[in-house]
């Protein structure tokens, strides 16, 4: 995938709010995908995008806390994150998948019942190949929002 837009997001037409934003240790999921130890702290950074009321997608960023702190680079207060410049990144690479909401993202979502999501992954790497950051969203099936990926 080169290349990944999303018209609402560009077009300025969205409301943004902040679900949370938490320094908390790596974990053993986090440790392994930033090559750090489990108790290394990482930033979490998880976001709401909504129209007219209606959530429409989450956004999330994920990145050690010694990376954050060296990059000091500003977190945007409006727009996407996929927009975000990251220092020391060499390269990235992007995935999309189909995913099972997690229970957290159903209620902040305001969806019911059980639903799969469309998921865009980013990874930042730095020169060296390793993990520096982690950017999802995750869009609802069935909802409203448009997206256009291209190859």
């Amino acid at each position: 995938m080169n290349a990944y837009s999303n018209p609402s997001v560009d077009a300025g037409r969205l409301r943004m709010r902040t679900c949370s934003r938490q320094l908390r240790p790596a974990g053993a999921y986090y440790a392994a995908r930033f090559s750090i130890g489990k108790d290394e702290e990482i930033l979490c950074l998880r976001r709401l995008f909504s129209r007219g009321g209606n959530p429409l997608f989450l956004e999330e960023l994920v990145l050690p806390k010694h990376s954050a702190e060296r990059k000091r680079a500003p977190l945007p207060e409006r727009g996407s994150l996929w927009k975000l410049p990251l220092p020391g990144v060499h390269t990235t690479r992007q995935s999309l998948e189909l995913v099972e909401l997690e229970r957290r993202d159903l209620r902040i979502l305001r969806l019911r019942e059980e639903r799969a999501a469309l998921c865009l992954e980013r990874e930042y790497l730095d020169s060296e190949g390793r993990v520096i950051a982690l950017q999802r969203v995750l869009i609802p099936e069935g909802g409203e929002e448009e997206l256009i990926v291209e190859r």
